[in-house]
């Protein structure tokens, strides 16, 4: 009951809140300007998203969770995070100063998984010495951050892969004692869900900087938590690996092509994997919907891999990896196969009809639903 109260609250202050937030934002005119480069959006668009995210997210923790001192690495960690995010949004800050704040957020994370118990990590069942571990779970970590903040190239990406991944982790932490975790899976679904009303495409406004790293520290803080609760506090990377391998294995491959290219690695371009499958005339939303299908196929390999066969889960993640890695020329292939147009066509119209869905008759449904029961509650 107080999740489902918890949820509709959560949706609906973010629902109310950032329409008055996006009209604060246009009358200090912090925008996200366009350009002829990397940036796909013609007009200035409000950024700082973040805000609203952080802001409702700690709020209702503070509100519900009975023992907050229970958590204050979390709460340290998320706040140099999202305040590193608000810095870069008003001023883009040099990737040495942004690793040094981001490794800072890391360690409190570590510290606040340690604290609770989730320190038993290993890699495919390997155990490491604790040294070796704390240093694995640090660069998964800064990794992870980065590349999510790479990833929110357009529109409702990175808030729709934050609410897919706090779906997992609800699901994951059901049952467990810990209840902190089953509550921010929660608020992270109904913030998530509410922020897409105005992120989706055509976005009113940007997660920016201090958006993308504040959700991702939040998605982290909670797959690593409901994966722990689950495994008897036994934390296998190759399993979060697996969850998070579409920013993960798109970060990996863009390094690298820079690297390849004598270019610093750490310099924005347009070599993503949202870039490529968009400049492939694939229009945005569709090109959203493609990108959080395959999450959703990353997370079907990781629940095999954890639960049914750890050798079945790495074969098909292998295969899985080898398409992110080379989707570009399996794109161009598919393109050209005339035969294949008709049903990339049909393909095409699924997320422009899924967007009406869930602008007109979901979002309304549900929230009628939500308000009846909370009105049976009180009476």
């Amino acid at each position: 009951m107080l999740y489902v109260i918890t949820l509709f609250f959560c949706f609906i202050s973010v629902v109310y809140a950032t329409p008055l937030f996006t009209d604060l934002l246009r009358s200090l005119k912090l925008f996200d300007e366009p350009d002829s480069g990397r940036k796909i959006h013609k007009e200035p668009i409000p950024r700082m998203g973040g805000v609203i995210i952080y802001s409702i997210t700690i709020l209702f923790l503070f509100f519900l969770y009975p023992n907050v001192s229970n958590i204050k690495y979390f709460l340290t960690g998320s706040l140099i995070i999202f305040l590193l995010g608000v810095v870069d949004d008003f001023k883009n800050l040099p990737w040495h100063i942004k690793f040094l704040g981001q490794s800072i957020a890391a360690v409190f994370l570590i510290l606040f998984l340690r604290n609770h118990g989730y320190f038993n990590f290993n890699f495919a069942g390997i155990v490491f010495p604790e040294f070796l571990t704390i240093l694995m779970l640090f660069i998964f970590i800064v990794g992870t951050l980065n590349s999510f903040n790479l990833l929110d190239g357009l529109d409702g990406l990175v808030a729709g892969f934050a609410l897919l991944l706090s779906v997992l982790s609800f699901l994951l932490s059901l049952g467990s004692d810990n209840s902190f975790v089953t509550l921010l899976s929660v608020i992270l679904f109904g913030v998530t869900l509410g922020f897409l009303k105005f992120n989706s495409n055509p976005a009113s406004i940007f997660l920016g900087d201090s958006g993308s790293l504040t959700i991702a520290y939040f998605s982290l803080a909670v797959l690593l938590s409901s994966f722990a609760e689950v495994s008897n506090h036994s934390i296998d990377l190759v399993f979060m690996g697996i969850i998070l391998s579409v920013p993960i294995i798109d970060t990996v491959r863009v390094m690298a092509i820079r690297i390849a290219n004598k270019k610093h690695p750490f310099l924005p371009d347009n070599n993503h994997i949202h870039h490529i499958i968009y400049s492939k005339k694939i229009r945005h939303k569709t090109t959203v919907f493609i990108i959080l299908a395959l999450t959703i196929i990353s997370f079907l390999i990781g629940i095999i891999y954890k639960f049914s066969s750890n050798v079945l889960g790495l074969f098909l993640f292998i295969i899985f990896a080898g398409f992110l890695l080379f989707i570009d020329n399996i794109l161009d292939f598919i393109i050209r196969k005339e035969n294949l147009l008709y049903y990339g066509r049909l393909f095409k119209k699924l997320p422009a009809n899924f967007a009406i869905v869930f602008k007109y008759y979901f979002l309304p449904i549900i929230t009628f639903v939500l308000f009846s029961f909370i009105v049976y509650l009180i009476i």
